[in-house]
């Protein structure tokens, strides 16, 4: 199981872009950016990957709200920032604008997009 964090350390957490992503204007949409990723593969997969010539990079695209909260991730904004931005801008409760958030955040993490970095506790 993996350990939670409380509820204060997440909200002063820092989401951070990964450095090697590759930024680029989207052709299909004027205003959207695509994002690519390098991907990693471990072990045994690694060599089956290789082996069969797996692609070794993956491409989103962001469009609309989606880009504008990428953009935010710039290392000084903290989650609880992110939360009051989407808040005021769309007029939601605290609890709406979180689950957005950190939904949001959950999936540039699991694409490999976005990490999160905190401070432990002493």
């Amino acid at each position: 199981m993996k350990p939670s964090i409380d509820f204060e350390t997440q909200l002063h957490a820092i989401p951070v872009r990964n450095e090697k992503l590759q930024l680029s204007a989207s052709e299909r949409h004027p205003d959207g950016l695509i994002v690519e990723v390098e991907l990693r593969y471990s072990g045994l997969q690694g060599r089956l990957a290789n082996f069969v010539r797996a692609r070794n990079r993956k491409r989103y695209e962001l469009i609309g709200l989606s880009r504008e909260l990428f953009e935010k991730l710039d290392g000084e904004l903290s989650v609880e920032d992110l939360i009051d931005w989407l808040c005021e801008q769309d007029q939601l409760t605290f609890l709406e604008g979180r689950a957005l958030i950190l939904q949001y955040l959950r999936d540039l993490m699991q694409r490999g997009v976005a990490v999160i970095g905190y401070d432990k506790p002493a």
